[in-house]
């Protein structure tokens, strides 16, 4: 993904929001507004998950995005993949109609270190954002975009 890309992607959460459902009754779509983000993280830890297959997990993510991690750890959890593969794809690049980040490259929403990705896994998300595009000028929401995806990167 290319910077502009990026930048993109984080102006449509900007204006659409993450999980929205303050929209008009005319526009819904399956509960929500068409343009919103809408995904859930579910909560692994709830449904059963060991510690060692919530690690293996994390692994899982670390290899994805090229950052070291315990290939046999992954290897242990090969048979769980395809739950990721639903909302992030198999190649884990994300699957943007559900909402699935991409977990190849070098965002990361909640952070990066083994704590933060085994909470996102552990214990799921269903935050919200709401939409800001009635709210804030276009100048605005890209010059938020730009400073989001410039502090993503360590800028």
């Amino acid at each position: 993904m290319t910077q502009s890309e990026a930048v993109f992607e984080i102006m449509q959460t900007i204006l659409y929001g993450v999980r929205n459902l303050d929209c008009p009754d005319s526009i819904k779509r399956y509960g929500a507004c068409p343009d919103t983000r809408f995904s859930q993280m579910p909560a692994y830890n709830d449904l059963g998950f060991t510690d060692e297959q919530l690690n293996g997990l994390v692994d899982y993510v670390y290899s994805l995005a090229g950052e070291n991690h315990d290939a046999e750890a992954v290897e242990n959890v090969s048979g769980l993949l395809e739950i990721c593969a639903e909302c992030h794809r198999e190649d884990g690049m994300g699957y943007k109609p559900f909402g699935g980040p991409d977990l190849t490259d070098d965002i990361w929403l909640f952070g990066n270190s083994r704590e933060q990705v085994l909470d996102v896994i552990a214990n799921g998300r269903t935050e919200s954002c709401p939409a800001w595009s009635a709210t804030l000028d276009a100048a605005t929401i890209k010059a938020l975009a730009v400073t989001i995806y410039n502090r993503s990167m360590g800028y």
